[in-house]
């Protein structure tokens, strides 16, 4: 991961919208993220309750990444959707919106990136036309966007807990409307959806490749020790 984005202060970014006012520094923090979330989707008060669950999902979870990863993992819950505020829409395709304002404001380039690609975004870029825009954020695999697609696809678009198959039927049946190339690509990246689910479910069970962990964090998933201070710096319990 490089942070290869041009400076948030300077005239290269090609999009036109005003923005919020930018702090002198990001506070990268699953803390400050939700308060960043909660001030940005007010308006919108599904979308809150959609971030709400997803970033509880996000700590229940946090024992299947690195412990250096866990407080980005549950930031990025909080983020993910923030390009849905009315404030920052700009290119109308979520991802990119909420990565290119957090860039804007100094967020660290990795935690962008993840907002900018979850839940396989990359797909739905290509028939807007965005993809090289897109791509302008490095793209991550591993267990910090499995965790973050399991998170966004386990809650669904109202924050109810629900299972990934029934997440993506829901979703189907939100956009049977729009455009075909548009609904062929969201139908096309459910098989990646639910394998990045798989193998955070993996994790969890100590079935799966678990590299990443060291020795003293393989712990059972969901003790305390693994994501007790996940749990507290989302101000949300997470059983």
């Amino acid at each position: 991961m490089t942070d290869s984005f041009p400076d948030p202060a300077g005239d290269s970014h090609q999009h036109g919208r005003s923005t919020l006012p930018l702090p002198q520094r990001f506070d990268a923090t699953a803390a400050a993220a939700r308060a960043t979330a909660y001030l940005l989707l007010r308006p919108l008060p599904a979308r809150w309750a959609h971030s709400q669950a997803v970033a509880a999902q996000a700590g229940r979870i946090a024992s299947t990444v690195a412990p250096a990863d866990r407080e980005l993992l549950v930031a990025a819950a909080w983020l993910h959707d923030i390009g849905y505020a009315p404030l920052l829409i700009d290119t109308g395709f979520h991802p990119l919106d909420g990565a290119i304002h957090l860039i804007q404001a100094g967020a660290p380039a990795r935690l962008a990136a993840l907002v900018a690609h979850h839940s396989e975004a990359r797909l739905l870029a290509r028939p807007r036309g965005l993809l090289n825009a897109l791509d302008e954020f490095p793209a991550e695999n591993g267990p910090v966007m499995d965790a973050l697609v399991y998170a966004d696809m386990t809650a669904d678009a109202t924050g109810k807990i629900i299972s990934v198959p029934r997440r993506l039927a829901d979703i189907r049946a939100r956009h049977t409307a729009e455009r075909p190339d548009l609904f062929a690509a969201r139908c096309r990246r459910e098989p990646r959806l639910l394998a990045a689910a798989a193998r955070v479910t993996l994790r969890q069970r100590g079935d799966g490749p678990r590299a990443h962990l060291p020795a003293a964090g393989r712990g059972q998933p969901g003790s305390g020790a693994d994501t007790g201070a996940v749990r507290a710096s989302t101000g949300h319990a997470t059983s």
